[in-house]
C-alpha cells in the first residue's frame, strides 16, 4: 500500500508540475520533437521535478503532504490546462482555415493562449514552490545537486545528437 502511494503522489507532482513544462516547451523556438521524449526535450521543469522529489527520499509524512498539496490544486490545474488546450484549438482552428490570414488577425486567439499558459504557470510555480517548502535544507540541498547532475547529463546528450553550429 505504501509503495502505491509513494507512486500516487509522484504521478500527481508530475501532472501538476507538467502544467509549469507545458509552458516552457511552447515557449521555446523550436518546432517538433526535442532530442528526449517530447517536444522540447526533455529539459523542462516538468521532467526534473518528480525525479528531483525521488532523489530527496521523502519521508511518509512529506509524501502525504505533496499528495494533499497536489489533490487541493486538481481541480484548478485540470481547468487551466483545458483552457489553454482550448486557446491552442482556436488558434490552430484559425490559422489553418481558407482565405487570407494576417498576423493581427490571430490576435485574440494568441493573447487567449498567452493568458491561459501564464496562469498555468502561475498556478504551476505556486504549486512547485510549497511542495518545495516541504523539504528540509539537507532534501533541498540534495536535490540541488541532483538537478545539476541531471542537467550537465542533458547537456551531454544534447551534444551528442544536435548538429554542430545550430
Amino acid at each position: 500500500m505504501e509503495v502505491l502511494m509513494k507512486k500516487r503522489t509522484l504521478f500527481l507532482a508530475t501532472v501538476a508540475v507538467s502544467t509549469l513544462g507545458l509552458a516552457t516547451v511552447h515557449a521555446r523556438p523550436r518546432f517538433g520533437m526535442g532530442p528526449m521524449m517530447g517536444p522540447g526535450g526533455m529539459d523542462g521543469p516538468a521532467m526534473m521535478l518528480p525525479l528531483l522529489l525521488r532523489s530527496a527520499n521523502l519521508t511518509d509524512e512529506q509524501e502525504a503532504q505533496v499528495q494533499k498539496i497536489m489533490a487541493d490544486r486538481r481541480a484548478q490545474t485540470r481547468a487551466l490546462v483545458r483552457e489553454m488546450r482550448a486557446g491552442q484549438a482556436a488558434l490552430l482552428d484559425k490559422l489553418f482555415a481558407a482565405g487570407d490570414l494576417k498576423v493581427g488577425d490571430l490576435k485574440p486567439e494568441l493573447d487567449r493562449l498567452t493568458r491561459a499558459r501564464e496562469q498555468l504557470m502561475d498556478h504551476a510555480v505556486t504549486t512547485a514552490l510549497d511542495i518545495r517548502k516541504v523539504l528540509t535544507p539537507e532534501q533541498l540541498a540534495r536535490t540541488a545537486k541532483i538537478k545539476d547532475r541531471m542537467r550537465a547529463l542533458h547537456d551531454q546528450m544534447r551534444d551528442l545528437v544536435e548538429p554542430e553550429g545550430e
